[in-house]
């Protein structure tokens, strides 16, 4: 050892200074950098237990539970917020399954929610989150409500793993289901309130032979607070019609014209007596004054408007008073559109001096109409800062391509094509048309003609606002009567004329068909729908041959049973009455959405005949022609096959049920898909 020394000592006695020093120094820069390192590693251990303090924060204690799970649905790591919501300690809810603590009723929930996300997540992508909504149970049995987030990731070691989010909702559903008790209890007052809102509006608007009434109410909210009235008085043939506008829309406004309804209906009977609008007004005014007087709360007072009418049904006077209202506009059959006159006595309830309701008339003439309105459309902001006007609401009158009934509802069409969105305020509209009843006659001697008659016949009836399938059925009767007067009557003899006279009025529809034959006994007809009488036909007839006992028949009966509402014969035989009377369209009361016209029309045709069905469209109406056309293959059909002929229908009940009416299934002609 103190050889090794002496010769350790030997060789330091060779160093030079200046290589100690060099060492030296090489020394102490080794030892800085250590100290620099040691520094920076303390400062990484610092920041490290930083980082893990606000990993506890964040996930440890963070407000909501935290969950990785297995794919098999196994609890990977838990938080201890997912710990203490479940009452269970963070080690024994490693490894347990997740649907462990899942509520019986929702286990279907579960399984189906952990399925989207781990399907989201194939291929080793990320998955989008999903989310649902379901209850948790407990170490003691209780459970809670909880709303889960879940995405499934690829972990470091390459397997799926899901990471869940669990948010206690339990509060939420307590207070949601509060909600949804106070939502269902204002509904059902909602309800009653319109309910009784809507009693206050007519339903079933009168009806005159020379006269078309139509009306609507579609309100700005879902309670309106404007007031319509249509009253017929058939002891004095008047019509009397009103309306008012209550300050305000909605809940308020309803309130207040439930009052003056009431104040309406007591001093209608003096309106009918004194047939004097005037004085009408009056009364109703002396009353609510009287209401408005004894109010105290000066923010409630509602100072409405209100414009009444009484027409006279037989010399067609119109007797106009108004209450600050919107006055009346006359429609001229050539589009010409002008704005009544009449003396403004001032708002209802609102007191002044020497304040009087004035009388004006006006005589209306055939073709015309008068339409009162409420200001909704005149107020109506076509841009900012600009009404419609008296002036724009007349263009739009003038432009309108109805007349009638459909008035009301096209003016509504086009205010809301130009404001596009619902009107700020309830719209009101009362539409009276005086047009006289049409007598005509018409001479025909073939069944060419037929074409020609029938759409001069359908011209006539939408004049007269018949509704479509008012026109469709009446048309296809006369149809039926005319074949019948041709080729039954008059023997397809064109020397022999078939008088046809046409009344039509905005009561009823009226042809009566008179032909140069022999006549018949409409009792000696045998009954089309007899199943016997269809098989024995069948087993009769040449079935090839389309003229055939078996494919006739039906015609009169198809009439009389639901095409018009009376059918009448003349003691001969040659002469058949129909009359179809025109159902008065009741008041409309809707939203903006369904008013609007139903473009839509089907792609599939009214009737295709395959080789073993036949398909029928939603818009085939059924004649003796069609019924006829359906037998002749249904009965060849069965004969080739010994089986029913198939029918498929699309949207189209009323003619499965006239087919089911004709006994064509109970005699085996035909089935339904």
């Amino acid at each position: 050892m103190r050889g090794k020394l002496a010769a350790n000592s030997d060789d330091y006695a060779c160093i030079s200074p200046v290589e100690i020093r060099k060492t030296i120094h090489e020394l102490r820069v080794h030892q800085i950098e250590l100290e620099m390192q040691n520094e920076e590693l303390r400062a990484a251990q610092i920041e490290i237990d930083a980082a893990r303090a606000r990993y506890f924060d964040l996930y440890d204690l963070a407000p909501v539970g935290y969950c990785t799970l297995s794919e098999k649905g196994l609890i990977l790591e838990a938080n201890l917020t997912a710990a203490t919501e479940l009452g269970v300690s963070r080690t024994a809810l490693v490894g347990q399954p997740f649907s462990r603590f899942i509520n019986k009723d929702d286990q279907d929930n579960y399984y189906i929610h952990r399925k989207k996300t781990f399907s989201a997540g194939d291929a080793g992508n990320k998955g989008e989150p999903m989310e649902c909504e379901l209850r948790l149970v407990k170490s003691d049995g209780s459970f809670f409500w909880a709303h889960l987030t879940s995405i499934a990731i690829e972990a470091d070691d390459g397997q799926k793993v899901c990471r869940v989010v669990m948010k206690n909702i339990t509060e939420y559903k307590r207070a949601e289901k509060v909600i949804h008790t106070q939502v269902r209890k204002l509904t059902q007052d909602q309800e009653y309130a319109l309910r009784h809102v809507s009693s206050l509006m007519p339903y079933n608007l009168p009806s005159f032979p020379d006269l078309n009434v139509s009306a609507a109410f579609i309100p700005s909210e879902i309670i309106g607070g404007d007031v319509l009235v249509i009253e017929k008085d058939a002891v004095n043939n008047m019509l009397y019609a009103a309306i008012a506008d209550c300050t305000g829309h909605g809940v308020f406004a309803a309130l207040e014209a439930s009052k003056l309804k009431a104040l309406i209906d007591h001093f209608l009977p003096e309106l009918k007596a004194s047939q004097n609008p005037a004085q009408f007004l009056d009364l109703i005014d002396m009353d609510f004054t009287c209401s408005l007087t004894n109010n105290t709360d000066s923010s409630s007072l509602s100072y409405p408007t209100m414009v009444v009418c009484a027409v006279n049904c037989c010399t067609k006077t119109i007797t106009l008073a108004n209450a600050s209202g919107e006055l009346p506009f006359i429609i001229g059959p050539n589009k010409s559109v002008r704005q009544l006159s009449a003396v403004n006595g001032g708002h209802l309830g609102f007191l002044f001096p020497q304040k009087r309701y004035v009388n004006s008339t006006y005589q209306l003439q055939p073709g015309e109409c008068i339409l009162m309105v409420s200001d909704a459309a005149r107020d109506l902001m076509v841009s900012k800062n600009k009404p419609l006007g008296n002036e724009g609401l007349m263009k739009i009158l003038h432009d309108l391509p109805v007349s009638g009934r459909n008035i009301c509802t096209a003016l509504k069409r086009r205010l809301d094509e130009l404001h596009q969105c619902p009107l700020s305020d309830d719209y009101t509209a009362i539409c009276i048309h005086y047009e006289m009843p049409l007598i005509q006659q018409i001479l025909l001697h073939r069944i060419t003609d037929l074409e020609t008659a029938k759409e001069k016949i359908t011209k006539s009836l939408e004049r007269y606002d018949y509704s479509e399938s008012e026109i469709m059925s009446f048309c296809v009767a006369f149809n039926e009567m005319y074949i019948n007067a041709i080729i039954h009557g008059n023997k397809n003899d064109h020397n022999k004329k078939v008088l046809t006279d046409i009344t039509i009025s905005y009561e009823k529809a009226v042809i009566t068909i008179t032909d140069e034959g022999d006549g018949f006994n409409p009792k000696d007809l045998p009954d089309p729908t007899d199943p016997e009488r269809i098989l024995f036909l069948m087993a009769q007839s040449t079935l090839d041959d389309e003229d055939a006992p078996l494919y006739h028949g039906r015609g009169i009966h198809m009439t009389r049973t639901r095409l018009v509402d009376e059918i009448v014969y003349n003691t001969k035989g040659n002469q058949v009455t129909i009359t179809k009377k025109r159902k008065i369209a009741p008041m409309i009361r809707c939203s903006t959405q369904s008013c609007q016209e139903n473009t839509a029309s089907a792609d599939i045709p009214d009737l295709v005949f395959i080789d073993n069905s036949i398909r029928i469209g939603q818009d085939l109406f059924l004649n003796s022609q069609i019924l006829s056309k359906i037998i002749f293959h249904a009965a060849n059909y069965r004969k080739e096959t010994n089986k029913p002929l198939h029918v498929i229908l699309h949207n189209n009940e009323t003619v499965k049920n006239e087919l089911v009416g004709y006994n064509l299934v109970t005699a085996g002609l035909i089935t339904f898909e």
